[in-house]
């Protein structure tokens, strides 16, 4: 008996994701106004993963021309979208971070959340992060009729995006209605983006909304490539525009005329692969950049990942120094080119913001290797702080920490080994918050011996697997030698100065591994139970135990 084609094929794909259930953390978007709507994101497995730990220092914005980078790179949620980290030491990075003011994660999804390593990098730095809410084609329309159908639809969609915002903790929206409408709608599409403005500002201080040149005030997806009549009106009920790309040489001037003492929100769109773009873009970027320094208004740079995707020579990280470097040109002066190569003169180079203090950085872009253990450096542009070791923060002790283990689930393997997947959580048992900037999680493998009558157990290697930065971490495969009799998670605090606690005086969950046909659950720290019928297991192919809830009384 043989299997069709058909059924191999179907047989050997993976199951649609399903975010509710476990599986390694991703960040991923909203491709329905349902999914917004019903607030699905909240009841997903990845949504507590997906929270920004980095805020934002400083919400103001200066008085001045800015730089927005606009991520559009293979059409979002690649290497990034591992929320705990990838296999690809190879992929995209930004590190010019102290020339950037705002960060747009772009996507032709309805709802483009930015994944956390995004916005933590960027935080770091200063600089604000954006989602984008998009409407396209059929279904675009399809949309903004449920969007804008009444006041109150347009201000519940509005609030909606606001939550996701705040409880992810990113900086506000770039939107872009990239349809045609009635003109009836308008008033609506109106109410919908003041009150995004209005209910970001109340709930995010210094956050930003961003409209995008598309359709006009009398409902006509028509780009106008500058601020006018046409589009001023949306201009005038949130943060700034993004003009499309497609501008003459002229429009940053009409624009900033136009928006009078707001001439610095107005960003005017410089798409780096070239399409239509005013001087080419491409390594000619420069020539846009030059008029809206002239004319003294804010410059998009449209996808920058044109460095990576075309795989620019000699390499990426030398190639997107090169191509970074243009936007000096904005901050600082105009450029000299040499065979499409940027060079700055010493009257026009960045100026340390520190003084005269001699400074030297030296970067890779990325990591030669990947992490087989917890990063020891860490270091990020700004005030310098020299602790003696008097000064080392106090941790919370172990004992402070509720360490809880969900959604257990054994496999078995060759010769009696197994493997594991856990989500693991932590929090104070106060309820406060330590300020830490991250977790390295630890795992050591126990092993039971016995001693004439006497058991004992023989310590293992305290194994790195990997950093977590909200208080959780999903362990996924973990492979387990047959001796092994139990787990030990440990879970490392370091504080924002880049101290560690010891590894002996840290929180930790230990975990019996399973002996036969039952599944032993820790209580967090407080012991350990086996009841497949309080927990309600699940039997899954065989030796297969899943814990479908995780919940348990204290």
């Amino acid at each position: 008996m043989s299997l069709t084609s058909e059924a191999l094929s179907s047989a050997l794909d993976p199951p649609p994701f399903d975010p509710v259930q476990p599986s390694i953390p991703i960040s991923y978007p909203l491709k329905t106004i349902q999914e917004l709507e019903s607030r699905a994101y909240f009841k997903s497995f990845h949504y507590p993963f997906n929270k920004s730990s980095v805020p934002l220092k400083s919400s103001v914005l200066d008085d001045r021309p800015r730089i927005l980078v606009c991520h559009d790179m293979q059409g979002g949620y690649v290497d990034d979208k591992w929320v705990q980290g990838g296999k690809n030491e190879s992929a995209y990075a930004i590190w010019h971070w102290y020339l950037i003011d705002i960060f747009v994660y772009f996507s032709h999804n309805l709802v483009t959340l930015p994944p956390p390593c995004w916005t933590n990098t960027a935080h770091r730095h200063g600089v604000k992060v954006l989602g984008t809410f998009i409407t396209e084609g059929s279904d675009g329309i399809e949309t903004c009729n449920k969007l804008l159908a009444t006041k109150e639809s347009a201000q519940m969609y509005a609030e909606r995006l606001a939550e996701l915002a705040a409880d992810l903790g990113f900086d506000g929206w770039l939107m872009n209605i990239e349809v045609s409408l009635d003109p009836s709608q308008i008033p609506n599409l109106k109410e919908f983006i003041s009150h995004l403005t209005e209910t970001m500002h109340s709930s995010v201080p210094g956050s930003l909304v961003i409209w995008y040149d598309s359709v006009t005030i009398t409902g006509e997806l028509s780009y106008q490539n500058q601020l006018n009549e046409r589009n001023k009106p949306f201009f005038d009920i949130c943060d700034g525009i993004f003009a499309n790309y497609w501008w003459e040489e002229d429009y940053p001037k009409l624009s900033a005329a136009v928006a009078g003492d707001r001439k610095y929100d107005v960003y005017m769109g410089i798409d780096v692969f070239g399409r239509g773009t005013y001087g080419g873009g491409e390594w000619n970027t420069n020539v846009a950049l030059d008029v809206c320094k002239k004319d003294d208004v804010s410059a998009v740079l449209f996808a920058p990942g044109w460095v990576y995707e075309t795989k620019q020579p000699p390499d990426f990280q030398t190639a997107q120094n090169k191509a970074m470097a243009i936007i000096f040109l904005l901050k600082e002066g105009k450029s000299q080119m040499l065979l499409g190569i940027i060079y700055l003169p010493k009257a026009f180079r960045p100026k340390p913001e520190i003084g005269k203090l001699s400074l030297e950085h030296k970067s890779d872009g990325h990591n030669d290797k990947l992490a087989q253990g917890p990063s020891e450096y860490f270091a990020v542009l700004g005030h310098i702080t020299i602790k003696t070791s008097k000064d080392n923060p106090v941790f919370p002790p172990s004992s402070s920490w509720l360490v809880e283990g969900q959604y257990i689930k054994w496999s078995s393997g060759s010769q009696g080994s197994k493997s594991l997947n856990v989500k693991i959580a932590w929090k104070l048992k106060d309820g406060s918050n330590f300020q830490s900037s991250k977790y390295n999680i630890y795992v050591e493998k126990l092993a039971k011996t016995t001693v004439g009558n006497s058991g004992g157990r023989v310590e293992g290697i305290q194994e790195y697997i990997g950093v977590a930065y909200v208080e959780a971490f999903y362990v996924y495969d973990l492979s387990i030698p047959s001796t092994t009799t139990t787990l030990k998670f440990i879970i490392q605090v370091c504080g924002v100065d880049g101290a560690s606690q010891k590894l002996d005086d840290s929180p930790y969950y230990q975990l019996d591994v399973e002996a036969s046909n039952h599944v032993t659950i820790p209580i967090r720290n407080y012991g350990e139970m086996t009841s497949s019928r309080r927990l309600g297991l699940m039997q899954i192919q065989g030796e297969d135990y899943y814990q479908a809830q995780g919940l348990w009384d204290t």
